[in-house]
């Protein structure tokens, strides 16, 4: 982005987020079901079962931003640097089709690849775009979802909200879905006759469920990352698989919308890494048996204010436990938005 587009006098503040096109129900053209088959290309979220992007939390979700960083020492050395998290956007082009409210949805998506963190070069604006393909190898993306309409009146079940005796409501259901992401890192290193070239091939899957009834919204997400960790050999003329990195985790929330314009928010994250344990990072569990690890702990109550149709106050209290204790840490916000 040039700098026109600078926020509060830094570019580094601002960034394109989303940026393009969708072609809706393009499967009539097959002859296809009602909403069977959409097309997007462009950069966008990628699409996970619950958006960090679009979130009412003040915080994200722990394991949405983890990524797999080794480092040359150890017992238990990793030679894998690798900056891909979920909460990034991606680059590229993505089928999807299905209904949100009932029955089935999927997402396939074919993306550009930077695990590195590195810009492209510009040729005449700096500074340069934050996201290109540095491989040429693209990333893959599935994920599946079916959702279980609970409403007990048949009209309501094909409608985008039910009727309750106050007005529009959300629909009661259960939500069962499941994700797979699969790339390749790249790691360069000096060997004996030139530079080594390591491409390490790593995934992401986990599961995901989301019980809604009435006012209250139960939900969580399950993920494990897996990295192949190839090491310089002795002689450096090339590599050796080294033990993988890898970590787990997910959340655990449930919203409570108390009143029209009051919700209660409790949750839960928990994250436990290879990676973060061999860089040094605390938690408040390790495991000292191979492979070793770190865990992370975070529980975030909070309470969110509809002032004014326009005006909303948000307040989160985060507590982390860590070596020396409890760690905590309040977030309050309070979102103004200009009536269109």
């Amino acid at each position: 982005m040039d700098d026109d587009f600078s926020v509060g006098g830094a570019n580094s503040n601002g960034g394109l987020g989303d940026g393009y096109l969708k072609f809706h129900n393009i499967g009539r053209l097959f002859k296809l079901p009602d909403d069977s088959l959409n097309l997007r290309i462009g950069q966008f979220e990628i699409d996970l079962p619950f958006s960090p992007a679009r979130s009412w939390n003040l915080t994200g979700w722990d394991i949405y931003d983890e990524a797999n960083f080794g480092a040359l020492n150890g017992a238990n050395p990793q030679n894998v640097n690798n900056s891909f998290a979920f909460s990034s956007p991606g680059q590229g082009v993505e089928i999807s089709g299905g209904h949100m409210y009932k029955g089935y949805h999927y997402s396939l998506a074919v993306l550009n690849q930077n695990t590195s963190g590195t810009t492209a070069p510009g040729d005449n604006v700096s500074p340069t775009v934050g996201i290109f393909s540095d491989s040429n190898f693209k990333d893959l993306y599935g994920r599946f979802q079916y959702r279980f309409n609970l409403e007990k009146d048949a009209a309501s079940r094909n409608e985008i909200q039910a009727a309750g005796p106050t007005g529009p409501r959300d629909h009661t259901y259960l939500q069962l879905g499941t994700f797979y992401f699969y790339g390749r890192s790249v790691q360069r290193t000096n060997g004996e006759s030139g530079v080594l070239v390591a491409r390490e091939p790593f995934y992401r899957t986990g599961g995901d469920f989301s019980f809604n009834y009435h006012q209250f919204n139960l939900f969580g997400l399950y993920m494990y990352g897996h990295d192949k960790n190839l090491l310089p050999n002795a002689a450096g003329t090339g590599f050796v698989s080294g033990v993988p990195a890898h970590f787990n985790g997910g959340f655990l929330e449930a919203d409570y919308l108390a009143l029209p314009w009051l919700m209660a928010i409790m949750r839960y994250d928990r994250v436990q890494s290879t990676a973060d344990f061999i860089n040094g990072q605390s938690g408040n569990s390790t495991n000292f048996f191979s492979p070793a690890g770190s865990t992370r702990d975070r529980i975030t109550p909070g309470v969110q204010f509809l002032i004014h149709a326009n005006i909303k106050a948000s307040f989160e209290y985060q507590i982390r436990l860590d070596w020396n204790g409890f760690t905590e840490l309040r977030v309050v916000k309070i979102v103004y938005k200009e009536k269109s």
